[in-house]
């Protein structure tokens, strides 16, 4: 199996073709024509210094550290589900990395479920946020056949059919998810493909604050919307030419990286959640019994405050990671 982060696999100017909006959504905004599949052209916007630099750079090439989560809290609301397996055993460390992840994907039909790969990937992208258990149950509970549609979704993906993947995922029947975390979900069904060319990269909430911040083009999360999208992914494949072949994956964790690092991902208000994971984050680096006491006290703190907003979480909210 190829890896998932190497620097060997995954910006100038040039113009991109981007398919247009749906009719019929109630959007006559820029990228509004008369046929859905009509086609205008896009800018693409050279590759800002900041990205370009750590491409260049050997130190600081895209190596996430796996992700800490609290396993008795997914285990609390999910195990009870049918064919959710994949938090019991080892598939799944202490530390959740995109690797293990990748292979759960991978093991689809084969050991695993499609259930199992969507709540592997959502435990990898809430990481310890207190309320991923809840709205990762929700999606699965409150769509009658949310294995089904995920499993239409990932096979699109595999067989490296993009736009098929993705309108597969925005299609009434998947609520609750939306393009932050659904993105991901699409992203790891997309290396089963094992193309370069198929790789459908991640469109969260701080990826998209930095191209706010560093680019002219301004992709929005609100709803699954293709034209934003398939620019975005675009984009990154005239920048991965531009700086040698870096695989688009490649540069979307760089510029999480980066957006994490210089503030570019918070430029939404930042709520208690957020706040607790950040807290969280810096309690990792404590000697393990010190963190292990400070832990039961933020899972408490999580408990309460997921318990006091599932009443009143909307779908938009829960683009925040």
């Amino acid at each position: 199996m190829p890896a998932v982060r190497s620097p060997e696999r995954a910006g100038g100017s040039g113009r991109t073709p981007v398919q247009s909006r749906d009719p019929g959504s109630g959007d006559t905004g820029a990228f509004a024509t008369a046929s859905p599949y009509s086609v205008v052209m896009r800018d693409v916007p050279p590759v800002p210094p900041e990205l370009r630099s750590l491409v260049g750079c050997p130190d600081r090439q895209a190596v996430q550290q796996p992700m800490r989560w609290n396993r008795p809290s997914w285990l609390r609301r999910l195990d009870n589900l049918p064919d959710v397996t994949v938090l019991q055993g080892d598939a799944l460390g202490d530390r959740v990395s995109r690797e293990q992840v990748t292979d759960v994907f991978r093991a689809v039909g084969s050991g695993r479920t499609v259930t199992d790969a969507f709540v592997a990937v959502m435990v990898w992208g809430y990481g310890p946020v207190g309320y991923g258990p809840y709205r990762t149950h929700r999606v699965l509970t409150a769509n009658h056949d949310a294995p089904s549609r995920l499993r239409e979704v990932l096979d699109a993906a595999a067989a490296g059919e993009p736009r098929a993947a993705f309108d597969l995922a925005r299609a009434p029947g998947l609520k609750h998810l939306g393009p932050a975390f659904g993105t991901k979900f699409l992203y790891f069904a997309s290396l089963i493909a094992e193309r370069d060319d198929a790789v459908l990269p991640i469109l969260d909430s701080v990826v998209t604050g930095w191209f706010h911040q560093h680019t002219t083009f301004h992709p929005r999360l609100d709803l699954w919307r293709w034209p934003d999208y398939e620019q975005y992914r675009n984009i990154l494949q005239e920048w991965s030419r531009d700086v040698g072949g870096v695989r688009i994956d490649v540069l979307e964790q760089l510029i999480f990286d980066s957006a994490r690092g210089t503030g570019a991902g918070s430029q939404q208000a930042e709520d208690l959640p957020s706040a607790l994971l950040r807290v969280r984050e810096l309690a990792t680096d404590l000697p393990g019994e010190l963190f292990s006491r400070i832990e039961a006290h933020l899972d408490a703190l999580d408990d309460l405050v997921s318990t006091d907003l599932s009443e009143t979480i909307t779908p938009d909210e829960a683009e925040r990671p």
